[in-house]
Order: C-alpha cells, then structure tokens, then sequence
C-alpha cells in the first residue's frame, strides 16, 4: 500500500507543516551516491526545466503501465492453470509447448512468483525454455538459481528448493526404542504401528537396524509378487524422480534390505499371519520433496503421507 503515491513532496511538506506534524530527514537522501538522490537532485530538475509537465506525464504512465501489468498477472494466472497438471505438482511439457515462447514464459514467471520464489534472472527463464521445454523426452535437464531449481522428468517441469547438502555415502544406526530417526539433510523416518502391512515387529526388535543409501544393484523380493526386484526397476515403475531415487533412505536388518523407504516391503520381513504385531515405516522427505511426485505400486504409505 502507498497511498502517498500520487502526492508530491511539497505537497506533503504543506500538509505537515499545516498541521504541525514531526517528521525525520533521513540524511542518506542527501547523498548523491545513491541512484535514486541522483536522479531526484541531478536529473529530475533538469528534465523538468525542459518539460514542466513530466511529473504528470511520468504518472500518467506509472498508472498506464499499472493497469497493463494487471492485465499480464491475469494473463499469467490463466495461462499457468492451463499448463499444471491435475494434482498441481507440475508444468506438462505438451501443455506449455502449446504456447507461444512469450506465453510460455510469461506461464513460467507466474509459476516461479506463485510458489514464493524471487524471481531469476531473464538468462534463467531462456535456459528453461530452451533446455527444459525444447529437450528431447529421453533428456532431463536441471536449470539452478540461487533461489531453487527446475528439473523436467517425464514430461513434467518441476519447481523445488535448492536441496540439503547429504551424505549418501553414510551408514546411520536406528537405536532400539526410537520411533523417529532424523536423516542429516534428508529428512526423518518414523516407525508406526500397522494393522496391515509393515515388518515383523519381532524380527525388528531383534536385528540391528540401519539405514544406507542406494549403492547400486541392490534387489527386493515383494510379497505377492514372483522373483526378485532391481530398485532401479521399482523407481521405474512407480515413476520415481531421479532427485528422489537417490535420497530414498533403504532400512536395513543385520545387513538385509528390508524396506525401501517404506514404499516396499521385503516378503522376508512381511510377515502376514493374523495376531502377529507389525511395524509401519514412513520415510518423511526433507522439505521441498513433500509431496512426492509418484505414486509406489503396493506402497505402503500413500503420496503426501
């Protein structure tokens, strides 16, 4: 709100003098190093010998480019709810291709400032168009500023903050009794009880749990589905991000994969018999990934949990 706007210096000058209101010179508005006491005190004055009407003309086109502006957030708005995909967590790609470039940055603008970004730089919104958007479906590119970051996957563009440093490379121990182990960068996971689903609770309670991540040619064998599984392959299938894969925290029983986040459980550990007592795990992302934009066939937590 300014609602001073419209009002000159002198005229509020008047105005407080008038009334016999104290005010305070900020003494930095003398100082003509700065861009703003320059123009008011260097250029302004000389512009206005030449045009005496340049204060009304500049405010004339202040309200004229107010009112176009407007019209461009609202523009914007509709543009951008024709490119997001149903549940909102992305752009489609074929959607924004269906614009102009000028709309589709214009869409691109609107996304960045609705979801609390400062907006970057004029370069940065090329980069997406060109890189992002134009990309060939086999690519996945990642555009950076300093304030997020866009990466495309399956023909989505998605919006998320510049990610925690984490170790990958880390072995954490969960001590028994704990139900909430933090993740250094990524977030926590949390044992609940579970009516369905989940892992033994006497084979968790006697084992040494620990959590890793990904190394690569780890499997999984499923409970009610044949022969063993690549993770690589369950990411896959569940259309798991590649920013996520590598973050999925694997909980390990005395060296055995037992559960992939929560997602998937190992026949091994799933123990079905009625009256048995079963732990759920949830893996709970670090802020930015939640919700997560996938859905893990025979999960056993569900998106956004």
């Amino acid at each position: 709100m300014r609602p001073f706007l419209d009002l000159t210096r002198a005229d509020l000058h008047d105005y407080a003098t008038h009334y016999h209101l104290q005010w305070i010179e900020d003494s930095s508005n003398q100082d003509s190093a700065f861009d703003r006491n320059f123009l008011r005190q260097q250029v302004i004055p000389l512009l206005r010998s030449r045009w005496p009407g340049l204060s009304q003309t500049l405010a004339r086109t202040a309200h004229h480019c107010g009112e176009a502006s407007a019209l461009l957030d609202s523009e914007a708005q509709i543009l951008l709810g024709r490119t997001l995909e149903p549940e909102g967590t992305g752009i489609s790609i074929h959607r924004l291709k269906a614009l102009d470039v000028a709309q589709q940055k214009l869409a691109l603008r609107e996304w960045i400032r609705s979801a609390g970004y400062r907006m970057p730089s004029t370069a940065v919104i090329d980069r997406i168009v060109r890189e992002a958007v134009a990309a060939g479906p086999d690519r996945n590119p990642r555009m950076e500023w300093r304030e997020a970051e866009v990466r495309r996957y399956r023909g989505v563009l998605y919006l998320l903050p510049l990610p925690a440093e984490f170790d990958g490379q880390s072995i954490l121990d969960w001590p028994s009794g704990q139900t909430r182990l933090e993740l250094p960068g990524n977030g926590a996971l949390v044992m609940t009880e579970a009516n369905f689903g989940g892992i033994c609770r006497k084979q968790l309670e006697n084992s040494r749990v620990s959590i890793r991540y990904r190394a690569g040619g780890e499997t999984l064998r499923l409970p009610g589905r044949q022969g063993t599984h690549e993770l690589k392959k369950l990411f896959q299938e569940a259309g798991m991000p590649p920013w996520v894969r590598e973050r999925v925290p694997l909980i390990y029983l005395d060296d055995r994969l037992a559960s992939v986040g929560g997602f998937w459980i190992s026949s091994e550990f799933s123990e079905t018999d009625a009256g048995l007592s079963r732990i759920g795990l949830r893996w709970v992302p670090p802020a930015g990934l939640s919700p997560l934009p996938f859905t893990a066939a025979g999960s056993t937590v569900t998106q956004g949990q």
